[in-house]
């Protein structure tokens, strides 16, 4: 590097050699100047050679619009670019152009047709267009090209798992595994296929295989084992293989943001600053990835943080969308009510044909208690652009007022009827029939969003709940289900203890509920139960200390009636 600089100084308009020294930039990570050489570059010579690493250094620094431009610019001068081909068929997977994707990965194979590297991403794009057949005959002609291509063999075992084949899918796995022991991609499907059993502990050890095995730069098996935890109610078991990453990866973004959501969860607001501004400067002006930690700050309320983040974001695309969305929500958070509707208004004018800039309007509408405009507003962000977001946005609009189950549910009803795969807006709707009271509804919607995520520990959880509403003897067994996945999760821990008493099962259900109690000692409903078992048992002194306990929250919480008048029997 020394030498090209060097010889740079001498001759600044050397492309060839400032071509070179931006490729040793990329390899050490310095994408952002290499990017300024190979535009320096491109002013001197333009070929498609130097097209195709300018494409390649913006999509290292996170300006992926610029990168594709740039790919296909060199495509256009010279179709053989093998380089930029397959890093513009990643692009368009990653940006959702799943058409073009696969139009082009078609033309890379004609070219090359013997090439198992390219049938493997021509799979991966039939896959991504929904032509699951044809993608399998693409994977198998590349192992067939190379029985040695893990990427292919790995493809064809989540083809096996996903068409129910599990049998199949952990045989492939294991014979990678016996011959490559420390094949991590082997192990993390392992996992998956775990998971689809609902074998947590299963799941578990393959992420703890994986991670162990993993080579000092990989660092998915840990985040997947971080994200276990999290699903599974444990962000304290979390820290445990963040501090590893953190040791091998600390500047990796996705270990960093991993970090910064569990100190959230765990309340260390302090901890999560101090990792979102080590975020911020690794990211440079990746839009999207300083958007996503704008979001995190604003969680951990630094809002400066957040503007700091957003404005480095519109630095490197002053008309990304997200950041300007999430500016306006700042504004919005911080009362400035003016300006929020002012930058709303603007996106609306920059995006008309999307729902972002109307949904704005109406969230400045109900921020100055205008809930008619916001309604209509919100109908009409998911008029434009229908989305489980717009249509949750105009459902709790709707539920909002007067009458308000009767207006809103249909709106989720309708929008899972034509969506049934949508577990956000079906796990809405759920909660919204059992809010309205409409147990039965909300039932066949939990039963609905647990038969299509099994491992889903609060839908569980909340199923169990609706089940002791309707006096269902189910209600135990649900209840356990949800103590399995979440066993450290208090509102669980308090749901399967109120199930079992209600089953007659009093010393299980005080156990429970002493621990449920000692995890959230300010949840009244939590304390109430816990009376009334107590009261039951005889135990009046006790009993009337916890409800005594539940009442002084001043909340009206669900069981506050019922609290109010154990207190009265126990005077």
């Amino acid at each position: 590097m020394l030498l090209l600089e060097a010889h740079l100084k001498a001759q600044p308009a050397d492309a060839q050699a400032m071509t070179l020294l931006a490729g040793a930039q990329m390899a050490r990570g310095q994408h952002a100047r290499a990017a300024e050489l190979m535009q320096a570059a491109l002013a001197v010579q333009d070929n498609a050679e130097v097209r195709t690493a300018l494409g390649l250094s913006l999509l290292g620094s996170g300006q992926p619009a610029g990168a594709v431009a740039e790919l296909e610019a060199a495509l256009k001068k010279d179709p053989r670019q093998l380089r930029a081909a397959v890093s513009l068929v990643g692009l368009y997977l990653r940006e959702r152009q799943d058409a073009k994707a696969l139009a082009l990965a078609e033309s890379l194979v004609r070219q090359q047709p013997r090439q198992a590297g390219l049938l493997n991403l021509l799979g991966t794009a039939r896959l991504r267009s929904g032509q699951a057949d044809a993608a399998r005959q693409a994977f198998e002609q590349a192992v067939q090209l190379d029985a040695r291509l893990m990427p292919a063999q790995i493809n064809l075992a989540r083809l096996d798992a996903q068409a129910g084949r599990l049998d199949a899918a952990a045989k492939r796995l294991a014979e990678l595994i016996g011959r490559e022991e420390r094949n991590v991609d082997a192990m993390l499907e392992m996992a998956a296929l775990a998971r689809r059993q609902q074998r947590p502990a299963e799941v578990q050890r393959w992420l703890e295989k994986a991670a162990a095995a993993a080579p000092a730069a990989e660092v998915r098996p840990g985040l997947a084992l971080v994200d276990l935890h999290l699903q599974a109610g444990r962000p304290d078991a979390a820290l445990e293989p963040l501090r590893k990453l953190g040791a091998k990866a600390p500047q990796n973004l996705a270990v960093l943001l991993a970090d910064a959501r569990v100190r959230l969860l765990l309340a260390d607001t302090a901890a999560a600053r101090n990792t979102l501004a080590t975020a911020t400067r690794v990211a440079n002006f990746d839009a999207p990835v300083q958007v996503e930690i704008a979001s995190l700050q604003l969680a951990a309320g630094h809002p400066e943080g957040a503007d700091y983040s957003l404005q480095k974001a519109l630095s490197g695309q002053p008309d990304h969308l997200p950041a300007l969305a999430l500016q306006a929500e700042l504004s919005l958070r911080r009362g400035e009510l003016a300006q929020a509707e002012q930058q709303a208004r603007a996106i609306t004018q920059m995006a008309p044909r999307r729902a972002i800039g109307y949904s704005l309007q109406a969230d400045v509408a109900m921020a100055r208690r205008q809930p008619a405009a916001a309604i209509e507003l919100y109908r009409r962000a998911h008029q434009t652009e229908p989305s489980t977001d717009t249509a949750i946005r105009l459902f709790s609009a709707l539920g909002s007022q007067p009458d308000g189950a009767r207006l809103a549910l249909p709106v989720l009803e309708q929008w899972v009827k034509v969506q049934p795969q949508d577990l956000a807006a079906r796990r809405a709707l759920a909660d919204g029939q059992a809010r309205a009271g409409r147990y039965a509804a909300a039932r066949a919607s939990y039963e609905s969003l647990v038969q299509q995520a099994p491992a889903d520990g609060r839908a569980l959880n909340n199923l169990a709940n609706v089940l002791l509403k309707l006096n269902d003897p189910g209600a135990l067994a649900v209840a356990e289900r949800a103590l399995a996945l979440r066993p450290t999760d208090a509102d669980v821990i308090d749901t399967a203890g109120w199930a079992a008493f209600r089953a007659g099962q009093a010393d299980r259900a005080l156990q429970l509920l002493r621990d449920a109690r000692l995890r959230a000692p300010d949840n009244p409903d939590i304390r109430f139960h816990l009376a009334t078992v107590l009261a039951q048992g005889g135990r009046r002194a006790e009993a009337r200390d916890e409800v005594e306990a539940a009442l002084k929250t001043h909340a009206a919480f669900d069981s506050v009636a019922q609290a109010q008048a154990l207190r009265e029997s126990l005077q």
